[in-house]
């Protein structure tokens, strides 16, 4: 998926190249970080997803530095870096289009099985003239017990 790959040459960028100061590595990564966004998304829900993220994950990051749990070594907002809320949001970003891409899969499936289902029950006149979609799933249903049973 595109979308991770870009979010991994986000995050490497973040590690490997070399700025003069923070803040252009800062601005740097949020521009890529909103270039994601709308490259992948362009959704209201997903950019708030990204925000929300972002903001919430930075807030358990600099709890756990503020408690001694992790620490950076030159740390240039309150206690973390100021890149990391723009890491953060790309990864939400990235996140929610894989698990739109997964429920998309998973429905798709569903709805093509229920479709084929009214088909393959469609051809028998008994089914058309009580309506095909609930007799047809009952029988549907009934038959794949049969098949359980009879092994």
């Amino acid at each position: 998926m595109r979308c991770v790959a870009v979010f991994v040459g986000i995050n490497h960028a973040s590690a490997k190249v070399d700025f003069d100061n923070n803040i252009q590595l800062s601005l740097t990564l949020a521009a890529l970080s909103i270039g994601l966004w709308w490259t992948f998304d362009r959704s209201r829900s997903g950019f708030g997803l990204g925000v929300g993220i972002a903001f919430l994950a930075t807030l358990v990051t600099q709890l756990l530095v503020y408690n001694g749990v992790y620490q950076y070594t030159s740390p240039d907002f309150l206690y973390v870096r100021s890149w990391l809320p723009c890491i953060f949001f790309a990864g939400g970003i990235t996140m929610g289009n894989i698990g739109r891409q997964l429920a998309m899969d998973f429905f798709t499936e569903s709805k093509f099985d229920l479709r084929r289902t009214v088909m393959e029950c469609s051809q028998d006149p008994h089914f058309i003239s009580y309506g095909i979609t609930k007799r047809c799933l009952m029988h549907k249903r009934q038959k794949d017990q049969e098949a359980k049973c009879s092994r």
